[in-house]
């Protein structure tokens, strides 16, 4: 045996490889179902008002764009990460639905000025600036 070679060679290594990759699959799969589940779950009990929102995502689609994100990113290396990003955030906002049940500028309207100074300064703060177009 050779100095800094590990123990076995090749024939272990391969059988480590061969039993860590189903581990590292299932617990990606079980990652993505679990985040899928929960962002439906958070979505399905927020209320805005009288308005709900409905999240319909599916762990199977959400794993098809997972994976065929990551084949596109590594084949082109990594040149296709915005468009992977893009194309994930419109799976996700075509899942997302607001149902109203009250009058939307009625709402933004009541709501105009009941806002505290704390929220706008930490705006200025970060430099973010955002703008409600009704």
């Amino acid at each position: 045996m050779v100095e800094g070679e590990p123990a076995g060679g090749p024939a272990s290594q391969a059988f480590a490889i061969l039993i860590t990759l189903p581990i590292f699959a299932f617990y990606a799969a079980l990652g993505i179902y679990v985040q899928t589940r929960q962002r439906n779950y958070v979505w399905n009990s927020s209320t805005l008002g009288a308005n709900r929102f409905e999240s319909t995502l599916s762990v199977r689609s959400m794993v098809f764009i997972l994976l065929s994100n990551v084949v596109a990113i590594v084949v082109s290396l990594g040149l296709l990460i915005p468009w992977a990003q893009i194309r994930l955030a419109r799976y996700r906002a075509e899942q997302m639905t607001l149902h109203l049940e009250d009058n939307w500028r009625d709402y933004a309207a009541s709501k105009d000025g009941h806002g505290s100074s704390l929220g706008e300064e930490i705006g200025q703060a970060f430099d973010v600036e955002v703008d409600f177009a009704l």
